[in-house]
Order: C-alpha cells, then structure tokens, then sequence
C-alpha cells in the first residue's frame, strides 16, 4: 500500500542555551511486517522532530487523542529517550503537527502550552538521568519485547521523578523495576525473578556500580532507623514453619551492618529457631560473619530493593494498611521519611539494570 501521507511532529521545549542534537535515528515502523518501513527521529536539546510516512488520511486534531495511533507510540518513545537522556526538567512549549500529501502541506495543527499535559514538571530534579547510558537506552526504540517493556518503565520512572506524594513515587519506581527484572528473568513469577536477581547481582557486582556507591556510607543505623525491620521479620517468616527460610536468609548474609542487626534482634524468633533446631547453627554464622568484619554493598542493596521493599510493595498494593497519603501535615512523616531513603536506592539500581539491558 502506497505511503503518500508524510506525517511530522515538532515538539519545542521552553529550553535556553544550546541546542546541540541528542540523536538522530530511524526507527522500527510498529506493528508493521515489512522492516524497511521507518520513522526518523531526530532530538535536540530544544526540540523534536518525528517523519513518519503512512498510507492513511489522519485527522490531526484527533492524532493524540487516540493512544493506538502508532505516531503517539513513536513520541512517546522520543519524549522518553529525550528526558533520560538530558536529565533536565524543561516544559514543553509547543507541539506542531502537519500532514503533507505527496509533499505538498495538507494540514497543520498547533498544540500550545496551555493545551498540554506537561510530562515532567518545573520542580522535577532528573538529573539523576544523566547516568543512564545512552546507547543501552537506545532498546527503548527495539519493536520487541524488551524495547517494550523498558519504554513501559521509563515511563513510570519519569513519572515517579514529577509526582509529589513520596508513596506514589515509590509505587512508580516499583512499577517501572518490575518491568525490568521481569524481563530480565524471564518470568512472570515476582519472587522467582527477584531470587534470580539476587544471585545475579551478587556474582557481578560490577553491574551495579550507581546503587552500591551509594549505599556505601551507609552505618547500621542508617538501614535499622529507615526500615521497619522487626514488622518485615515478622511478616516474612511468622510461624516456626518458616524457619528453614529464615535460617537460609541469615546465612546468606555476610555484610556487618546487616548480620548486627540480625543479631540484635535475633530474640523475636529464637523460640521459633530453637524449636526447629537452627538456632546454634544460626548462631555460629552470626559470630564468624562478626568476626570477619566484611562490608558487602551489593548485599544492602539486594536486601532493601529485592526482600524489604517487596514487603512493603505487598503491603501497599493489597490494601492492607490505610492509605498512607492519609497524613494531615505538609511535612513528611516519619514513614514517608523512610520510604523516601528506600527509594533513593531502588531508583538507583533501576539504572543499573537500565545500563546493561543490552546483555540480558
């Protein structure tokens, strides 16, 4: 079928200084058999511009109301691609659409600032985008599942970047690492993913290195005060059935800071241990993983985004607490305190696992 509609998309950021180009690309044609079909992409620091030639009469007024278009697909993409990799918060000004018909100017539509929906907001902080390896970013343009799925999580990750309650931040930035290690591990099962993560992260820890470094200052009572450890205890492993997990769970710890906390707190289940035989055992691990003394930061990190904030996911998605947005004062409260120091390490290794997509 013939292609005659030429179809372009100019987007202007509120942007000043340089307007250098990010990239200029052509891109996979969605849902199309034939793969010599491709849009062009090209991104500024101050705007972008989408080509796409279609075989269909398209009524501009209409194209963004309807999210099947495979042009609004196409710009999301540009939009993702153009905030993580300028890591800056800047508003869009205008949105410009016209159509051509053999290379003569059909249609023009002008969307100005008023009309839209800002994606990110003028207090959003992205800088934090600017780890983000572009070249692994690049898969966000793939037509395929990974492509997908990592464009699915940029998108909630930028969302999580603008929104102001910290609990839907957290929800966000869970959302878009759920799309990830999914796709990862391929599997579905949450628990399977996360225990192969795991394994992962601790044999290449050089993968991580964003959430590492910045758990590496962190003392024992920074993770003890910013966590609920004894209600996660008692959550994950809560009757003496669970103490063979719980056993595995200690003796896969080996960072001091960690097994101190497991130690000082080991009380709320030594009747339970004891009656299950694990508590000399358990015991034994804790006094030479002491001794040793060892530091192990990819074991923070993997304890607060794979098990601990897991637990608190479950706790929020299943509604099985008040909504914690219920809180009267402007100022955060202790838990939205901590839920914010949690996340500050999950969207870190969000971009570590954003950083290497290429090889999984």
């Amino acid at each position: 079928m013939s292609r005659h509609h030429k179809y372009t998309v100019l987007i202007r950021f509120s942007r000043k200084g340089s307007n250098k180009q990010l990239k200029n690309i052509d891109i996979d044609y969605p849902f199309s058999n034939n793969t010599a079909y491709k849009d062009n992409l090209i991104i500024q620091e101050k705007s972008i511009k989408l080509v796409s030639n279609r075989s269909k009469k398209n009524d501009l007024k209409n194209l963004f109301y309807d999210g099947n278009m495979t042009i609004v697909s196409q710009v999301t993409k540009a939009l993702v691609y153009y905030y993580c990799a300028i890591g800056e918060n800047n508003e869009i000004s205008s949105i410009t659409i016209s159509r051509y018909f053999k290379e003569l100017l059909e249609e023009k539509e002008v969307i100005k600032k008023t009309q839209i929906s800002q994606i990110v907001t003028k207090t959003s902080d992205l800088s934090l985008f600017k780890n983000i390896n572009k070249v692994e970013l690049e898969t966000i343009f793939q037509e395929d599942e990974k492509g997908h799925a990592l464009m699915f999580a940029l998108t909630h990750l930028i969302q999580s970047f603008t929104s102001i309650k910290v609990f839907d931040k957290f929800e966000k930035s869970w959302k878009a690492f759920n799309s990830i290690y999914k796709i990862k591990e391929g599997d579905s099962r949450d628990s399977e993913c996360l225990r192969k993560l795991r394994t992962h992260m601790i044999s290449n820890i050089s993968n991580y290195p964003l959430s590492t470094n910045f758990v590496s200052n962190f003392s024992q009572d920074d993770i003890f005060n910013n966590i609920s450890w004894r209600k996660m205890i008692l959550n994950d492993f809560p009757t003496e059935a669970n103490m063979d997990y719980f056993k595995g769970f200690i003796e896969r710890t080996s960072d001091i800071r960690l097994i101190n906390i497991i130690n000082e707190t080991l009380t709320i289940k030594q009747t339970h241990l004891t009656n299950r035989g694990h508590y000399n055992y358990v015991i034994s691990h804790i006094t030479s993983t002491i001794s040793a003394n060892n530091r192990s930061d990819i074991e923070v990190v993997a304890f607060l985004c794979l098990r601990y904030m897991y637990y608190l996911r479950n706790k929020l998605m299943h509604a099985e607490r008040t909504d914690p947005n219920f809180h009267l004062l402007k100022d955060n409260s202790n838990e939205e305190l901590k839920i914010k120091w949690c996340n500050n390490v999950l969207i870190r290794l969000i971009i570590d696992l954003i950083n290497f997509n290429t090889r999984f």
